[in-house]
């Protein structure tokens, strides 16, 4: 591309960026075999994992899963997505995700959130998760948050015509759940629980002046994914859907939200103190005193005991 006005570094390159002034001709393939690395790739599983996932690609070590009637596109964008997320977390993050399995997993254009097998038991349960009567999962959401977090094909290959969720980036807003939930260390936790507590209900904001709530107003958790929304250059719901306030994107909820904003930014920079914290120490229990000097039965023995009496077995 030209600059507009043309600098001494753009004459120097024959009024061309340096970005684009490269050896084009030849490629970056040199450049790759050279560092030994390849371009992300999507790769077929054979069989299908859980007997469904049959696509993934990986993620600086976060698998993303689909069926293979979802398109190769749509986990690449995906993975661009997640890896700007996690790309300058501490290895900590990554590997309190990797010990609990985390994973993305894609709902394809012609399915339901109730197709991925860890929600297969709720098929055509009325009320889904959260009890809402007469709603179905299907019917409520496509996408969810936790280890196995999810969203929808048409999320990732076009955004702006999501028929459900335009303009809403829903995969930011699902992991972001899944960093709070299993990444992040206690201490980080309690800092967002208390920055939402700080701006939401001392300082008013994410309330309408009917009282209302806009999602990130709900809970802590919810703060959480809706400003990183926010932050990574979309918008969860807005406070004023008309007047589309707080503004889309970082500089919006910078404005909008300062403490919220400075919180984020923190995090997904890597430079938030707490980020450094060690995970406690695993808790060993001491092994069982196997006889018990008033009985001379093993512990064991008086457990079982005292479960039969107790089932009337």
């Amino acid at each position: 591309m030209r600059y507009a006005a043309a600098g001494a570094g753009a004459a120097a390159t024959g009024g061309l960026c340096t970005y684009c002034n490269g050896a084009a001709a030849a490629g970056v393939l040199p450049e790759y075999e050279k560092k030994g690395l390849r371009a992300r790739a999507v790769r077929i599983l054979t069989p299908p994992r859980d007997g469904f996932y049959g696509k993934e690609i990986d993620v600086l070590g976060l698998p993303v899963r689909a069926h293979t009637v979802v398109s190769d596109p749509a986990l690449v964008v995906a993975a661009d997505r997640l890896a700007r997320m996690l790309r300058h977390l501490p290895a900590a993050v990554s590997e309190r995700l990797a010990r609990r399995g985390a994973a993305f997993h894609i709902i394809g254009i012609g399915q339901g959130t109730s197709d991925l097998p860890e929600h297969a038991h709720m098929k055509g349960v009325d009320g889904g998760y959260t009890g809402e009567k007469g709603v179905t999962l299907d019917q409520r959401a496509r996408g969810m948050g936790g280890v196995h977090s999810s969203c929808g094909e048409e999320n990732l290959i076009d955004l702006d015509s999501d028929p459900r969720y335009a303009g809403r980036d829903i995969l930011t807003h699902e992991f972001a759940h899944c960093i709070m939930d299993v990444g992040l260390p206690p201490a980080l936790r309690a800092a967002i629980l208390e920055t939402y507590h700080e701006s939401v209900e001392v300082q008013g904001r994410w309330r309408r002046e009917d009282g209302s709530s806009a999602y990130a107003g709900s809970n802590a958790s919810e703060y959480f994914a809706e400003l990183t929304m926010w932050y990574f250059g979309t918008h969860g719901e807005f406070v004023d859907a008309k007047q589309q306030q707080p503004p889309p994107g970082p500089g919006g909820l910078a404005a909008y939200d300062p403490d919220g904003f400075k919180l984020l930014a923190a995090i997904y920079s890597g430079t938030h103190p707490a980020l450094s914290e060690a995970d406690p120490p695993s808790v060993r229990l001491d092994p069982l005193d196997m006889d018990d000097p008033a009985t001379g039965r093993s512990v064991e023995e008086e457990e079982i005991a005292s479960s039969l009496v107790q089932t009337g077995v």
